[in-house]
């Protein structure tokens, strides 16, 4: 689960529930199947509480719950909910790599 204050409140989200995280300007937006959370933060140090096996940093503005991605394109992903969520030319091969990795032969 991930906790996070929003209006003095603290909110509990279980990751299973996130697609994905994204960033505009000072406030980070939770994607979740239950909708959209809105909450001041930066992505950088969200980043650093998020199980690196669920969670991937694909592009400057977005972290994506590798549990949710339907399709990897070259240049996007598309996700479970219908998103489509760009990728930076930088964090290309990275992806790349994750799908080698996880990747089954059919």
């Amino acid at each position: 689960c991930i906790t996070f204050k929003m209006k003095n409140e603290y909110h509990k989200i279980s990751y299973d529930k996130i697609y994905y995280i994204l960033s505009a300007g000072r406030k980070l937006v939770m994607i979740t199947d239950f909708g959209n959370i809105e909450y001041y933060g930066k992505l950088i140090e969200l980043e650093q509480f998020l199980p690196k096996n669920r969670f991937m940093r694909v592009h400057q503005s977005y972290i994506i719950n590798v549990e949710h991605i339907r399709v990897i394109h070259r240049e996007e992903i598309d996700m479970n909910n219908g998103d489509i969520v760009p990728i930076s030319r930088a964090r290309q091969d990275t992806i790349r790599k994750y799908c080698e990795r996880v990747a089954i032969n059919i």
